[in-house]
């Protein structure tokens, strides 16, 4: 985009991916810091419009707070500390923002929820 290519929205499938246990993107942390590296070097370049940095700025607090809710998750020791329940509780305010923002997705959210699914962003692994 940076570049002037365009993002097209094709809605059918070009490719299937499966996200298993042993995968190198079974690991939210790290997805979601590798994502927050993109997003921070693509707003430190400068060359996005406002509206791209809007939306570059967004998802950086979105991944920012995937990966505190994850770490709070994941780890026994930051359950017991005081600033990782703040982070995640932070984190958990980000959502709840996102979540108002986007009131389409709220069907396809409730049922994933119902269906049994612990978090939005975890993928079912196979």
């Amino acid at each position: 985009m940076e570049r002037g290519y365009r993002i097209v929205y094709n809605p059918r499938p070009v490719a299937v991916y499966r996200v298993g246990a042993s995968s190198m993107s079974s690991s939210l942390v790290g997805m979601s810091r590798t994502s927050q590296e993109v997003y921070r070097l693509a707003l430190q370049r400068g060359r996005l419009n406002p509206l791209e940095r809007r939306v570059a700025s967004r998802s950086l607090r979105l991944q920012r707070a995937v990966d505190d809710v994850e770490c709070l998750i994941d780890d026994r020791m930051a359950r017991r500390s005081p600033l990782a329940i703040a982070r995640a509780a932070r984190g958990g305010l980000v959502f709840l923002l996102f979540a108002a923002r986007h009131p389409e997705r709220w069907p396809r959210w409730a049922k994933a929820l119902l269906g049994g699914r612990a978090t939005l962003w975890r993928p079912e692994l196979r």
